[in-house]
């Protein structure tokens, strides 16, 4: 229940001096009713303020407090009261959370308590705009991935209400993916609306060009050959202002299996040779389209080495065609098939050890790439002495060119760590890739960065989508199990934060080394993430690691048990294992 008046204990009358938690003026200005009253401010909030859950100053907001601290709410005490008796000890949090510390802690398995926070500040008149706006997005961004479309249609029109034009980019791509699952929603005066709240820069007007072509799509009132043109105007936009070669289609629709480009090789004369390792598996539908981009690339020393993954289909046959279907061209095709499904990084590491190329890259077998991408990369190192390595951006998008995301962060446009194109060197001293059925392509870039640091690495074009990544349903990345989202809480995580410390532990290049074949492992990875199971062993064993991986540890318990944790965006564990531990939290409820 709430306190009676005058009911706040001396010693914490004494606390909420000392703290500065009391704003005369700020009281007086926020309740206009005090200067009747005749009292003076603190005589008045001792009086009747406190009984009303009224703030003291800017700096403690009952409310959000309540808000903040479910345990607090359920027991019905006075927030203030607890937070001068209790909170300031337990270092707990007073005033709104920041956007970022919403997102961070909403994709982490509490969305339960911060979905409505976020709903409350977003209405809440007396922030900023461009401050709600970015609490908007938080929510939008949460409601799209769970495809909660009235929901996001709803945090829509109150962000459209605004008077700002901060993020109007990523609402105009929320709008695109509410309208796609629900057409009802697709209004062109919506749309334009969206679009004159704020000029965009170079890098948002890419983004928003890919949303107005999705949304071409809808148009009725456009014949098919009129709904092409318009879109490819519009995708093209970002190849235009970069002076690369434009994308084209005969087809009436546009499908990513019939896009082409006309631009000349180069002279291949004294140039390095590139591998391209390809990893297949029942990919028969697409691999014809995979190859054909690789095999337009304006790079012209190719080796393009195919390996299939004991398919069930007739993959193995159409790289066999295809190696020789272009035999008498420039590039080199090689072809190997593993005898078992061995998965895509073990089936990486046969095509890195087969392959002879200066530089290697991969190629997923269901992507399409824009002709200059490797060209793009490889004279990035060539230009950049110190450099080891390039990658370039990407967007996915399904079959039909229909663009997406499945978290929209700062746009559909994003790095393509799969394009990472590094000198033969960095294998030489790094090794292979892990063995495991995800995550590795991430966990290798990252071993590069620890052993040769930041400028090794060259940023081509950002913002500019030089391949396009094939959506499917069925595919790792939009599996339960091993779904993006568990890099924030689940498989991922477990998997990059052994690795992390793998990392750490390094003092130099050769402590990275990954043998193709190891005997033991360098880190403990998740049983569910390792193909051989016999390969779980590991070099020496972490207590942190297995901890960690056990089950024991609940991070989401862990973030509830204890609010002190979510006073800023950290991760549970790291703060369970340097401080929870010896403070004698539990790391889980069993």
């Amino acid at each position: 229940m709430p306190l009676s008046p005058n009911q706040l204990p001396k010693e914490l009358l004494d606390v909420l001096v000392s703290e500065q938690l009391f704003d005369a003026q700020d009281y007086v200005k926020r309740y206009p009713d005090v200067l009747k009253s005749g009292l003076e401010p603190l005589e008045h909030f001792l009086g009747y303020g406190l009984y009303l859950n009224r703030r003291p100053s800017a700096a403690f907001d009952p409310k959000v407090y309540l808000d903040l601290h479910p345990d607090v709410k359920a027991a019905g005490v006075n927030p203030l009261f607890h937070y001068l008796k209790n909170g300031i000890k337990e270092k707990r949090a007073t005033s709104r959370v920041s956007p970022v510390a919403c997102d961070f802690y909403l994709w982490r398995g509490l969305d339960s308590l911060y979905a409505p926070i976020l709903q409350a500040l977003i209405e809440d008149a007396s922030i900023a705009d461009d401050v709600r706006s970015a609490y908007a997005v938080v929510l939008c961004r949460w409601w799209a991935y769970q495809q909660n479309w009235t929901e996001v249609s709803a945090v829509l029109k109150q962000a459209l209400q605004l008077n700002t034009g901060a993020n109007s980019h990523l609402y105009i791509l929320f709008y695109a993916q509410l309208c796609f699952a629900e057409p009802k929603h697709w209004q062109a005066k919506t749309l334009k609306a969206w679009l004159s709240k704020s000029p965009f820069v170079q890098v948002e007007a890419f983004n928003v060009n890919l949303a107005q072509s999705n949304l071409l799509v809808l148009d009725e009132s456009l014949s098919p050959n009129e709904r092409t043109a318009q879109r490819l105007t519009l995708i093209n936009q970002c190849y235009l202002e970069s002076g690369l070669a434009l994308i084209s289609s005969d087809a009436p629709e546009l499908n990513l299996s019939v896009l082409s480009t006309s631009v000349p090789k180069r002279s291949s004369m004294g140039l390095p040779w590139v591998s391209v390792i390809v990893p297949v598996f029942n990919s028969s539908a697409y691999l014809d389209v995979a190859v054909r981009s690789l095999v337009a690339q304006t790079w012209p020393n190719l080796e393009i080495i195919l390996i299939d993954d004991a398919s069930t289909d007739d993959s193995l046959a159409i790289c066999q065609r295809l190696q020789a279907q272009y035999a008498s061209s420039t590039l080199r095709i090689k072809v190997e098939a593993n005898a078992t499904n061995l998965g895509a990084y073990t089936s990486r590491n046969k095509g890195l050890a087969l392959s002879t190329g200066d530089y290697i890259t991969v190629h997923d077998a269901d992507d399409w790439s824009h002709p200059q991408k490797i060209e793009l990369q490889v004279m990035a190192l060539l230009d950049n002495a110190s450099a080891k390595g390039s990658f370039s951006h990407w967007v996915r998008c399904n079959d039909d060119v229909i663009f997406s995301h499945w978290r929209t962060d700062q746009g559909w446009i994003y790095r393509n760590t799969s394009s990472l194109l590094l000198d033969r060197s960095v294998f030489e001293a790094l090794g292979f890739w892990d063995q495991v059925t995800v995550n590795a392509d991430t966990e290798y870039l990252n071993r590069m960065l620890k052993a040769f640091g930041p400028k090794a690495l060259v940023e081509v074009l950002p913002g500019v989508p030089l391949a396009l990544g094939r959506t499917e349903h069925a595919s790792l990345t939009q599996n339960e199990t091993t779904h993006l989202i568990t890099q924030f809480n689940g498989l991922r995580k477990l998997y990059q934060d052994a690795a992390a410390r793998w990392h750490q532990r390094a003092s130099a290049p050769r402590d990275l080394y990954m043998p193709q074949n190891p005997v033991k492992r360098p880190f403990l990875a998740p049983k569910d993430m390792v193909l051989d199971q016999t390969r779980q062993a590991v070099e020496t064993y972490r207590a942190d690691d297995a901890l960690q991986q056990s089950g024991w540890f609940d991070p989401v318990w862990y973030v509830y048990r204890y609010p002190e944790v979510r006073v800023r965006p950290q991760d549970p564990f790291s703060h369970f294992w340097k401080q929870g531990i010896n403070k004698g939290y539990d790391p889980g409820l069993y």
